[in-house]
């Protein structure tokens, strides 16, 4: 960093320690799609891909917590980052798909990020499960053990879906 000679050092370790932040690079993304959801009257689609982790979540549910950053770091303050939250909680504007894997893993994690969006009030109805052998037909014994593991954990998303999923086979669909 190059830095005036005049500028104190605890001004450089400030400015140091505030971009090492993790919250910066979330801050910058929340701002980014703030102005998107803002602008979003020539779409019909906003789609943001995402792991189902705490950080999305936070990013999501804590619209407030960001605003209230975005004013230590700047004067200049949208009221688009203010109404995000709103326009997410907007069932009638905003849907979540959960993307998962037919595997435990995957599978807990995406449940509980089911968990926090019901926590949030973020509507979510749709599962989808990608690269699935489920639907292939394949009949080698690597194949028949994992399509059998598989099957269970679609019947588990059908059922935490409500019966509101869609499998898609490993290859995509033709």
């Amino acid at each position: 960093m190059s830095v005036n000679d005049d500028t104190p050092q605890d001004d450089i370790d400030y400015i140091v320690e505030d971009l090492k932040s993790p919250c910066t690079e979330e801050i910058a993304f929340f701002k980014a799609f703030s102005d998107i959801m803002e602008n979003q009257e020539d779409m019909d689609y906003v789609i943001v891909d995402t792991a189902p982790t705490g950080h999305t979540l936070l990013l999501l549910d804590s619209s407030e917590n960001h605003h209230k950053e975005l004013k230590k770091k700047s004067t200049q303050t949208t009221s688009n980052v203010e109404t995000l939250l709103p326009k997410i909680q907007n069932k009638n504007l905003t849907q979540m798909i959960i993307v998962t894997l037919a595997e435990k893993t995957p599978y807990l994690e995406s449940k509980r990020l089911v968990e926090d969006l019901n926590r949030a009030n973020i509507g979510h109805n749709w599962w989808v499960v990608n690269q699935s052998l489920v639907t292939l037909n394949q009949r080698d014994d690597l194949f028949s053990n994992k399509k059998e593991d598989e099957s269970i954990w679609i019947n588990k998303i059908k059922n935490e879906s409500l019966d509101n999923y869609f499998v898609i086979p490993y290859g995509g669909l033709s």
